[in-house]
């Protein structure tokens, strides 16, 4: 029996475990050109522990669902967590178990939170690493960051 794998995102357990069809999920650095300067998404999961430093805020994004695309499974998600109906762009997506998508959007946008979610911020790269200490997450928002300055 394959083990169970959790979600980067969500912390739930993940059906793709054992799967080596590409991904098993999805992470979607939403970013906006503010008056202030660049700006991240960031959302605060409902179950997210005060006490606990591993995955206090976190990016839209979740599990692929069974026989999903990859590309699919981030718009469902960003529109699952945000309200946001777009097709986010890849930014990595081959031989990783996580893909990392990216979306720029207007300044302002609004945002429809999920009930997984108990807050939201938008904040600068340096705030958004660090309130997303896990590795993963870093990853996901540096790599998407550097791919939005080569746009």
């Amino acid at each position: 029996e394959p083990a169970t794998v959790v979600s980067m995102v969500s912390g739930q357990a993940d059906d793709h475990a054992g799967s080596s069809a590409g991904p098993r999920g999805a992470s979607v650095v939403v970013t906006s050109l503010t008056p202030e300067g660049r700006l991240y998404l960031l959302l605060r999961p409902s179950s997210a522990d005060p006490d606990e430093n591993s995955w206090p805020w976190v990016l839209p994004g979740g599990c692929r669902l069974p026989g999903e695309d990859i590309a699919d499974c981030a718009a469902r998600e960003l529109c699952e967590e945000t309200g946001i109906e777009a097709r986010p762009c890849p930014v990595s997506t081959d031989d990783v178990r996580w893909a990392v998508f990216l979306l720029d959007v207007p300044w302002p946008m609004a945002i429809r939170r999920s009930g997984e979610h108990s807050g939201l911020a938008w904040v600068p790269l340096a705030e958004a690493c660090r309130r997303c200490p896990a590795a993963a997450l870093t990853g996901a928002i540096t790599k998407a960051a550097g791919a939005l300055a080569i746009l």
